[in-house]
């Protein structure tokens, strides 16, 4: 049994002494087990503690590839790259292939360091990279995108020329994961970072018309109405040189375009330079016509000039013609309503309403203008008519959640209020930008919005508070 066996030991060992005595020699091999725990170690991301154990290892076999391998990746990850570059070169004298492991290593560093927004740290690990493995094209992809976010362009376009001159497949690749990356961000509603790199990748890459839309939604989202529209218009020009070069349909880039300049500070420029497009959208379609006529009133409006939105209302009830179709009217309505206007967006909606009364976008519009002219409760009567996620325009989200939140926040209902101003928020977080929210909607609902804001803030922290 184990417990006499362990107790004859001990009775061997008392009777002779010199037996324990006797010095522990070291198993020759050991240096292959602290070799492994020593990669464990770097695994779990203690780089400095790897990397002594290594030196230790390397003194007595200083040819153990196994031990180079961890000692050029600990020292890469503590930025020691003079002690980094000489294990990876006596690597590459003894076993080539282990060094595409540091490769790899190196790599998912830097990727890892750009993905936690350490643009720096990727560029710099991407250089000495570099040096070891000219041209490297996993490295030069890393080095452009480390430099877009650092908004050094100059350095991203330089290493995109290279990249696309060795591995033309790569440089695609790379424009399109900036692409998909300023995408992303604009979901995720980090608008900044989506225009930084939707702007490298046209930088990259002048026909990336995705990249265009999404930098164009995000300044949108940012209150940079002049730079959205800017980017609007060339999305326009392109869909009317190609009609193929863009998915997006030319009705939602020219809603979007008008937006822009009919929530900033300058909508007569708008309208005089949508104005010079109009007769060329006016060649497209029907339906393109009488949008473009729409859009230009609406600028006309929030412009202080209601005459061509009069004209447009008088050819709308013209019998004899019918030249505009009830659905293009709610959008002037909703123009009506932009530009502080309310009156005027309830009498066209009313006459909308009846010609369509279950269009669910034309009782969201009434919600809105009821917020200005009557009680909170009559503007939930329309609100609650709504479907919970309809959108009728995905840049301005003026569906009924936050005309929700807004009327029941007056009616003094706070928690439920929240929970639909979360809701909003969740959806399009420039909901919380002050600037985006006083340019689009009229005074009270920005006092309103803001009210909410500052309290949604104060109770996220009291949630995060230990």
């Amino acid at each position: 049994a184990t417990r006499q066996r362990m107790a004859q030991i001990r009775d061997l060992i008392a009777s002779n002494p010199q037996w324990a005595s006797t010095q522990v020699k070291k198993l020759e091999i050991a240096y292959i087990f602290d070799t492994e725990k020593a990669d464990r170690t770097l695994v779990a991301g203690q780089y400095q503690i790897a990397a002594g154990l290594v030196a230790t290892i390397l003194e007595e076999h200083p040819k153990y590839v196994p031990a180079l391998r961890v000692e050029a990746e600990a020292q890469f990850a503590l930025r020691n790259y003079p002690a980094a570059g000489e294990a990876y070169r006596a690597l590459l004298e003894l076993d080539p292939p282990t060094g595409k492991q540091v490769s790899a290593f190196v790599n998912n560093l830097a990727a890892a360091a750009l993905n936690k927004g350490d643009a720096r740290l990727a560029a710099e690990l991407a250089t000495h990279w570099l040096d070891l493995q000219v041209n490297a094209p996993g490295a030069m992809k890393l080095l452009a995108g480390a430099s877009i976010l650092l908004g050094d362009d100059t350095a991203a376009t330089a290493t995109y020329r290279r990249l696309q001159n060795l591995y033309p497949q790569e440089a695609t690749a790379l424009v399109q994961q900036l692409d998909q990356g300023a995408n992303s961000a604009y979901g995720s509603g980090k608008f900044e970072e989506a225009v930084r790199l939707a702007t490298g990748a046209l930088a990259l890459d002048p026909s990336t018309w995705d990249a265009l839309r999404t930098r164009a939604k995000a300044q949108f989202a940012l209150a940079h109405f002049t730079e959205a529209a800017r980017d609007d218009l060339s999305l326009i020009n392109v869909k009317l040189k190609n009609k193929n070069s863009l998915d997006t349909p030319l009705s939602v880039l020219i809603t979007n375009y008008t937006d822009a300049p009919g929530s900033g500070t300058d909508a007569h420029r708008g309208w005089i330079e949508f104005g010079q497009l109009v007769p060329i959208l006016k060649s497209q379609a029907p339906e393109v016509a009488t949008q473009a006529d729409v859009e230009l009133a609406g600028l006309a409006l929030v412009g202080g000039n209601a005459a061509q939105a009069k004209e447009l209302l008088a050819r709308a009830h013209d019998e004899t013609t019918q030249a505009v179709a009830p659905e293009a009217l709610a959008r002037l309505g909703w123009w009506y309503y932009r530009a502080q206007n309310p009156e005027g967006a309830q009498d066209v909606l009313a006459e909308i309403v009846r010609l369509r009364p279950g269009d669910e976008e034309m009782r969201n519009y009434q919600g809105w203008t009821a917020l200005e002219l009557q009680s909170s409760q009559f503007a939930m009567s329309f609100f609650q008519q709504v479907s919970w996620d309809a959108q009728p325009d995905m840049l301005l989200d003026n569906g009924p959640q936050m005309g929700i939140a807004v009327a029941r926040w007056r009616l003094g209902q706070r928690d439920p209020a929240l929970a639909a101003f979360e809701s909003a928020v969740n959806s399009k977080p420039q909901w919380m930008n002050r600037a985006w929210v006083s340019a689009i909607y009229s005074p009270g609902v920005a006092r309103t919005v803001d009210e909410m804001a500052g309290e949604y803030k104060k109770r996220q922290d009291a949630r995060r508070r230990p």
